[in-house]
């Protein structure tokens, strides 16, 4: 009651309290947020620090392998030579006999300039050295075993040798790479819905059964399946030799080589074959299946979907391999229909390639390539393999050894 009539006497002081009580809280909260941006504030002068120092060193190596040089100093760069004072003049060098004692003393500085020049610089150029020698080794060695085959470009089964000395053989390797790598992708998408299908109760002849064409269902079912699961498989098992291949090669010449006599291009070819197949027996199995509850009209219409999807396919690709293909533009041996002035001549990556087939590679003593060690123009093979007794001999300790 006597709140009440303080309230009624002073409407003005409920307001007042209520205002102080937001004035501390404000105060509370402002003192809260001042405390955690001086913490925040400690944090970063705590990072700030540390990445300082770690710069502050990394400074210092650095420092330590570059040989600084002096500044240029005066106008655009110039040294200014000052003037020598009366105490530094010395009397030219034609008039001032050098002695014994002399050279000896010019040839101490030498030495002590040479023991003064960091460790780690020297380093550093004998690594550049090394990896620039390295580099042309593995660009040349072996070149010799495949030249014949890639100069005679125009009896290539496919583009891809072309291609290696166009493009080099890192981007090529590249492209071969992802090309056998996306069937594989894909096809062990279908075979695990291949496996899923085949793994239970076969999904046909639940209305006819024992009809003969419950038979047949059956069979095309399990038959086209089962050639589903072994394409992809085989799909996967080339893409999976092919990348092994590609990666235990060494040199250049190692992956010519591989589309020479290991036959790199119809590899792909047949990994991309194994794809195919397997794609469209699963969709005839599928069609089996289709047709037992629908009828007779959907694998006429599956007859009709397919040739559509395979006409759209041709019309596009056809353009596309036309204009850009390597073979299907640029060779006519192979179908191809190059402009009028723009025949197939790799003259130019030709005397590119043979002038990285040297005598001898740099840091080898390789022998210059020879008739017992040249390749057959058209299949890449040796024309005289002879193993000798080295090789015998290794060949037995790798065995020892396995």
């Amino acid at each position: 009651a006597l709140s009440a009539a303080a309230a009624a006497s002073d409407p003005g002081g409920g307001f007042s309290a209520v205002a102080d009580a937001l004035r501390e809280q404000l105060a509370a909260q402002r003192q809260a947020m001042e405390a955690q941006l001086e913490v925040q504030r400690e944090h970063l002068r705590q990072q700030l620090e540390l990445q300082k120092d770690y710069m502050e060193k990394q400074l210092e190596l650095i420092g330590a392998c570059v040989v600084k040089e002096p500044p240029p100093s005066g106008p655009c760069g110039a040294s200014q030579k000052k003037p020598p004072t009366p105490s530094a003049r010395v009397a030219p060098e034609s008039s001032v006999p050098e002695g014994p004692a002399s050279a000896s003393l010019r040839a101490g500085a030498s030495q002590t300039d040479a023991a003064r020049k960091p460790e780690a610089v020297l380093n550093v150029e004998g690594v550049q050295k090394s990896k620039a020698t390295l580099d042309g080794w593995v660009r040349c060695s072996g070149l010799h075993t495949v030249k014949d085959w890639v100069t005679n470009y125009r009896r290539h089964p496919g583009g891809w040798g072309a291609l290696l000395m166009i493009h080099g053989v890192p981007e090529v390797a590249a492209r071969l790479r992802q090309k056998v790598q996306n069937y594989a992708t894909f096809s062990a998408l279908f075979l695990a819905g291949s496996i899923k299908a085949m793994s239970g109760k076969v999904p046909v002849c639940q209305l006819d059964v024992g009809t003969w064409e419950c038979h047949i269902r059956k069979r095309v079912y399990s038959y086209f399946f089962a050639v589903t699961i072994a394409s992809h498989i085989l799909c996967i098992l080339l893409a999976m030799a092919f990348h092994n291949s590609l990666n235990e090669a060494a040199r250049d010449s190692d992956v010519y080589r591989m589309f020479a006599r290991g036959q790199g291009f119809r590899a792909t070819m047949r990994c991309q074959s194994a794809f195919r197949v397997g794609a469209f027996c699963a969709c005839v199995g599928i069609t089996a299946v289709q047709q037992e509850f629908i009828g007779w009209d959907m694998p006429v219409l599956s007859a009709l979907l397919a040739a559509a999807v395979y006409m759209i396919y041709r019309s596009t690709a056809e353009k596309l391999f036309r204009n850009a293909s390597i073979v299907h533009y640029w060779r006519e041996e192979l179908g191809g229909k190059p402009d009028a002035d723009d025949p197939y001549d790799l003259a130019v990556p030709i005397s590119c390639f043979k002038a990285r087939v040297p005598t001898a590679c740099p840091g080898t003593d390789q022998d210059p390539p020879t008739k017992s060690n040249a390749s057959s123009a058209g299949t890449g093979e040796p024309n005289d393999i002879r193993r000798t007794g080295m090789d015998a001999n290794a060949d037995a300790e790798i065995i020892a050894v396995q």
